[in-house]
């Protein structure tokens, strides 16, 4: 019994009365450390939303990086594009029957890459959240596809108006400039 020995306890008060518990408790008993479990949780609080921050922008980031890949793989194939554009008009084909080919292609481009990269994205999370972090996991459909349908309408309107200029010459002009 002479042996030192370790007691601990806890108390649940009102957030307005714990300093002056705290102040009694240690004047009372001098040999008695408080310790406010309340502070820690709000310190690990801000720092998971800060750790939660910071991984959203590093998912914005590769978002952004992954747009500039597809942008970048688009714009070099764009040559092309205007060259099948200006072939369909020598073959007769009009301004609006070019377009709405791009639109279909592009569109179904969107649709195959949209599916795909969300059947990945979802899998990978999945397994990062349930398996690595023993988490819950529930995708945000919302957010799924507002981005699938946002990215579908920039990819769209980015090869409608980098081929709408080419639509509007002449042929000749650019066959010769080629």
């Amino acid at each position: 019994e002479t042996a030192p020995q370790t007691y601990i306890a806890a108390i649940k008060i009102n957030p307005d009365l714990e300093s002056d518990v705290q102040r009694a408790v240690t004047e009372h008993f001098t040999n008695i450390n408080t310790i406010s479990v309340r502070e820690i949780l709000n310190s690990i609080a801000k720092l998971m939303s800060k750790i939660a921050a910071a991984v959203q922008t590093i998912a914005g980031v590769t978002v952004l990086a992954g747009g500039l890949v597809l942008a970048s793989s688009i714009a070099s194939g764009q040559h092309r594009r205007k060259h099948e554009a200006v072939l369909f008009k020598v073959l007769g084909a009009r301004p609006r029957d070019v377009l709405t080919s791009l639109i279909w292609e592009y569109g179904s481009l969107t649709i195959f890459i949209s599916g795909f990269s969300t059947i990945l994205g979802s899998v990978a999370g999945w397994a990062i959240i349930t398996q690595l972090m023993g988490a819950s996991w529930t995708p945000n459909f919302e957010i799924i596809l507002m981005t699938a349908i946002l990215s579908g309408i920039l990819i769209i309107f980015g090869s409608v108006i980098g081929t709408w200029g080419i639509l509007k010459q002449k042929p000749a002009t650019f066959l010769r400039n080629d």
